[in-house]
């Protein structure tokens, strides 16, 4: 019998087809509870993936303003049995009593938002020379696809790349779309790499809250396999941001800011 995938769980099932019924083992894919705290408080319990902790939980104090950069964090330990990060950071942070009222994210949900009207948007505006040419954004589209073992195996994650120049730099994946999304920048915090003038490729539904996270980041063009909705157009419109959605079968819509797509 083959090992499972890693952040898989097998499963007996009944199968169900034009030729009758069977029984079969599937693989799916693993939900894990992750709580982080902060200088002491319970912030916030996040339904995610279990790996790559550290980048989701800098990712998510990033996005949510609670750090500005990682010379922000003290300590950062993650403890994988017990499911909890415990964060320190450093006195002049961000520590609104407001956060502290024990939120759980389930795994479609995303964090706080940090501007609520069109107008507040403008402040984030992106200012960028970055051109794609389509066919570029065709390719990254399709490795990207090809890119997760563990989407293949359960069709029950979402991915995130950040790109440039034709390629993929950082990649991650986690049953919420936002998660995967804060993995990148998580990554990015800790590892000192830019994101300015990049592009970010994910498979998940471009809503107004991942346009806030990919904003902070200076991002000017997203990619998605999937589509946006109407705020999330409306809100990269104001942004500045490039959005192109349902990559697939050759074909793509560009939303706003087509200018960039070449």
């Amino acid at each position: 019998m083959e090992k499972p995938l890693k952040n898989t769980t097998s499963i007996s099932i009944m199968k169900i087809n034009k030729a009758g019924r069977s029984r079969a083992v599937a693989s799916v894919a693993r939900e894990f509870m992750f709580t982080i705290f902060l200088n002491g408080k319970e912030l916030v319990t996040i339904m995610c993936s279990p790996e790559n902790m550290k980048e989701l939980t800098a990712g998510f104090l990033f996005s949510e303003g609670l750090i500005r950069s990682k010379e922000d964090i003290k300590k950062l330990d993650i403890d994988e049995w017990m499911g909890t990060a415990r964060v320190e950071t450093s006195g002049d942070t961000t520590t609104d009593s407001r956060f502290f009222s024990k939120r759980l994210l389930a795994s479609g949900c995303g964090g706080s938002a940090t501007f609520y009207d069109l107008s507040d948007a403008a402040a984030l505006r992106i200012e960028s020379g970055l051109t794609v040419p389509a066919g570029e954004v065709l390719r990254l589209a399709n490795v990207f696809q090809h890119g997760s073992e563990l989407y293949r195996t359960t069709h029950g994650v979402h991915s995130a790349a950040l790109c440039e120049g034709g390629k993929i730099i950082v990649f991650f994946e986690d049953i919420g779309r936002h998660n995967a999304i804060d993995k990148i920048f998580g990554c990015c915090l800790l590892d000192d790499l830019p994101t300015k003038d990049r592009i970010i490729v994910t498979s998940g539904r471009v809503s107004s809250e991942i346009l806030q996270k990919i904003a902070k980041r200076g991002i000017p063009i997203v990619v998605s396999i999937s589509a946006p909705t109407d705020l999330g157009v409306k809100i990269a419109e104001k942004l500045g941001i490039t959005l192109i959605g349902l990559v697939r079968g050759g074909k793509m819509n560009v939303y706003c800011h087509e200018s960039r797509v070449t």
